[in-house]
């Protein structure tokens, strides 16, 4: 009897201790706010995000309640059980965040958290990204015209609104290009989601479960059928277009990982509804992906893209035609110099490679330009897309520069050739004559002083990895203060290869 009364005293203590060791998935639990944290980089006992998709996940269980060490093999599965999400939606998911990966990582500023959030406050105020915001909470619901429900009405009002706040009240309010690719759809799988894809609507109750309390409600029904990426494609335009007046960027971005799921869509379906990336600001960011964008030569997909990142980036950001199509001479070169201060003998060199017009996939062309031992691009001889990142090889190089935080010429000229000798060994059909060496030399080298900026010829990881991976142009980085000429190039190739053959 001692003992039994001895077990349950210490069972119960460790139950006061440690509240979630006893609970089964699907028991709800949502840690206190002394307890948890959205925070980048917290040492707090819960983890949680911005994302209440996905901290309600945490709180029921599906994922580490911890919200640490949360695997892309656990979230494909409790995203497609839970929510209904369809096997494309959930792959497009799992690309926008690490193998491994704690809840609190979304809430770096500007990477998924974002200004002008629904029921987050913005960054500048200074509040926990995982923090609710009650107020914006009971802004949001109060705004039921039924009473009952919140539809697409409701929620694009709510956005116009947080929109005109943020630029009224918070003099840093911004979008990171990143989060462009996941903006106009939080109010979509607001709807679709947590409304169970019935109606475009979401009931009140069941809303404020999800977005205040981060809880499954128990009258939540999943989805019938699975929420698709490819049949799901108007509910976040006509949201967009409900709410915004009269530009482009008087809109909330997406601070809900999920919403990714239907990005892209909303740019190319529906010529009524859909939403046309030229509308974009020039500059903006934009990098289309999946089955919408390829490098292969000839090929049939909205976005046409190549094995070049520095000229994606260019159509990335608008500065050439971002379906990157008839892009002509006259666009190329100007773009070229404005945004990589190439001189004009230089961009001329580049120019005489290409057509008068062109797409982008023709440089994909094999031993044109694409070729065998890329630092980034499997060899063509293995089948892949052209354009399509190895992030295999892109990780070995950035690895190179681990120790200082730069990719130099030591670092290149490795890489270079590491490759070289991959491919000798790999790849039967590999050629790397004299054209295809002076393409991957001047390659190495305008990714030092391209990218780099002139800088003692290196680059730093950072920016090294929004070029190459992202192809993205990264926020604050500024272009080479003084023209890099064709010696400069010729000079940086001349190094490389000395230092490959060292």
């Amino acid at each position: 009897m001692i003992s039994f009364v001895r077990f349950i005293t210490v069972l119960f203590a460790v139950v006061a201790v440690n509240p979630i060791a006893s609970l089964e998935t699907g028991d709800f639990y949502r840690p206190s706010a002394d307890e948890m944290s959205g925070i980048a980089g917290t040492n707090a006992t819960y983890r949680r995000s911005p994302c209440p998709a996905l901290n309600a996940l945490a709180n029921h269980g599906y994922l580490p309640r911890g919200g640490i060490n949360v695997t892309e093999d656990v979230l494909h599965d409790v995203l497609m059980s839970v929510y209904s999400l369809d096997e494309t939606s959930t792959q497009i998911l799992l690309a926008l965040v690490p193998s491994m990966f704690s809840l609190d990582y979304l809430g770096t500023h500007n990477l998924v958290e974002h200004d002008a959030s629904l029921v987050h406050t913005d960054a500048y105020f200074g509040e926990d990204p995982a923090s609710v915001n009650e107020t914006m909470v009971d802004d949001l619901l109060g705004r039921s015209i039924d009473g009952k429900t919140v539809g697409v009405t409701e929620v694009a009002a709510a956005r116009a609104n947080r929109m005109a706040n943020c630029i009224a009240n918070n003099p840093e309010c911004t979008f990171s290009a990143s989060t462009l690719k996941i903006a106009y759809i939080e109010a979509s799988i607001f709807i679709l989601g947590f409304g169970g894809n019935v109606n475009e609507s979401v009931g009140v109750d069941v809303a404020r479960a999800f977005m205040s309390e981060e809880r499954i409600p128990e009258e939540y029904v999943v989805s019938s059928t699975v929420i698709s990426f490819a049949t799901n494609p108007t509910t976040h335009s006509r949201i967009h277009f409900d709410s915004l007046t009269p530009t482009i960027d008087m809109v909330s971005f997406a601070n809900c990982i999920t919403a990714a799921t239907f990005a892209v869509s909303a740019f190319i379906t529906s010529p009524v509804e859909g939403l046309d990336v030229n509308l974009l600001p020039e500059g903006t960011y934009f990098k289309p992906s999946g089955r919408l964008v390829s490098g292969v030569v000839g090929n049939t997909a909205a976005f046409h893209r190549s094995p070049c990142p520095a000229v994606n980036a260019l159509a990335n950001h608008g500065y050439l035609p971002r379906n990157g199509q008839n892009i002509t001479k006259a666009v190329l070169g100007p773009a070229v110099m404005a945004v990589y201060n190439l001189d004009e003998a230089s961009t001329a060199t580049l120019l005489a490679l290409v057509p008068d017009t062109f797409s982008l996939d023709y440089l994909a062309t094999h031993n044109v330009i694409e070729h065998d031992a890329s630092l980034i691009h499997d060899d063509e001889y293995f089948g892949g897309d052209p354009a399509k990142v190895d992030n295999k090889l892109a990780s070995d190089l950035l690895e190179r520069g681990e120790a200082s935080g730069k990719l130099g010429v030591t670092e290149l000229a490795a890489a270079r050739k590491a490759r070289l000798a991959d491919s000798i060994a790999t790849n039967p059909n590999v050629t790397f004559g004299t054209t295809q060496q002076t393409l991957a030399y001047t390659e190495a080298s305008i990714l030092l002083l391209g990218f780099g900026a002139k800088t003692n010829e290196s680059v730093s990881l950072d920016v090294a990895r929004s070029f190459l991976v992202d192809e993205k142009i990264p926020n604050g980085w500024a272009r080479a203060s003084s023209a890099i000429t064709v010696a400069e190039v010729r000079a940086t190739v001349a190094n490389i290869i000395a230092a490959t053959t060292a």
